[in-house]
């Protein structure tokens, strides 16, 4: 059985694995730009701007557990946004 302690990495994990998610998002970010996706080049541009601003804090991403709240509805904004513009 899987603890929550081998869910949650520890602080210098999740720094690590944030770093890395943003060098993949930098890549795909090019992509949109160069594909002219603007506004998924934009939504990209917003998560690079937060993981950079989490990766100088040196504070890994917080990890939900089941009886944890989310703080914001973003993505699910932005997936609203998205359904009532089509």
């Amino acid at each position: 059985m899987t603890g929550m302690s081998d869910i949650n990495p520890s602080g210098d994990d999740g720094v690590s694995n944030l770093r890395a998610i943003f060098e993949i998002l930098s890549y795909i970010h090019v992509d949109a730009q160069r594909d002219n996706h603007t506004e998924l080049a934009d939504r990209i541009d917003f998560a690079l701007n937060l993981a950079e601003k989490m990766i100088k804090d040196g504070k890994p991403p917080a990890a939900t557990g089941g009886d944890a709240k989310p703080q914001s509805d973003v993505g699910t904004a932005a997936l609203k946004t998205s359904a009532s513009d089509g």
